[in-house]
């Protein structure tokens, strides 16, 4: 589906004039109804903020400084983010149980193709070459058990894999669990800094900047003050402790 909608993004692009004569007649259409007349922005000699594009009409106008560089940089944000290397990651899906049992009778075709995808990580597999016999095991495992409650998550199915019968697999699905989905936590973590680390804390030590970070990302989680407060004691006043205990019980 992701690469026909590439292709079809594509086909835009390389039939942009009449593509973009056919949305420019919608486009004008719309601006009658809301009263906006059209128009071409202001040319000088000399642009700071935009660039003189040239053009002899409105429509070319907009076809080249609009049209065309919305649909380029659409089509490279698709192939970037739909990549060969996205579409190994796609393929890993086929080790949720839920989703391999969708098919009653796998065909060797499919194995195959599910094989030669997964091997992109052949340098993490410990026996790659055993890899096709376990995709037919595995999925042979939970078409028998159809009844039951199927995982349907990788850490569930993680869960459920027994790393001595299915080696190949299990460590699949450990790499599954651990790939990144998005570049939230990244962000994430970018945005809290902005709000840990102000001008009033510029001198604070990474030991403690890190530490209010891990803080204020995991907020959700209950820390007792009690622990807190034994756990300083014991590592900050460890010898302290032990020789005021000492003496202690030497008096007594």
């Amino acid at each position: 589906m992701v690469n026909t909608v590439i292709e079809n993004i594509d086909t835009s692009r390389k039939n942009i004039d009449m593509v973009c004569s056919s949305w420019y007649e919608e486009v004008l259409t719309l601006a009658n109804k809301v009263g906006v007349a059209e128009f071409v922005p202001r040319k000088t000699s000399f642009q700071r903020n935009r660039s003189n594009t040239p053009s002899e009409s409105p429509s070319q106008h907009h076809k080249r400084a609009i049209a065309i560089p919305l649909i380029d940089s659409l089509l490279s944000q698709m192939k970037e983010r739909f990549s060969n290397d996205h579409g190994h990651s796609k393929r890993l899906l086929f080790l949720i149980p839920s989703i391999i049992t969708l098919s009653d009778n796998l065909n060797i075709e499919s194995i195959k193709e599910a094989k030669q995808s997964l091997l992109f990580w052949e340098s993490d597999l410990p026996f790659p070459s055993s890899l096709q016999n376990e995709l037919r095991r595995w999925h042979t495992l939970w078409q028998s058990q159809l009844g039951a409650d199927i995982p349907n998550i990788f850490l569930l199915a993680l869960g459920s894999c027994d790393s001595d019968s299915f080696p190949n697999i299990h460590q699949l699905l450990l790499i599954s669990c651990t790939l990144p989905i998005t570049s939230a936590e990244a962000e994430r973590s970018f945005s809290l800094l902005r709000i840990i680390k102000t001008c009033l804390r510029s001198t604070m030590a990474e030991e403690r900047m890190s530490d209010l970070g891990v803080i204020a990302t995991h907020y959700s989680e209950i820390i007792s003050v009690v622990d807190v407060y034994l756990h300083f004691l014991l590592t900050k006043y460890h010898s302290i402790i032990l020789s005021v205990g000492y003496n202690h019980h030497c008096i007594t």
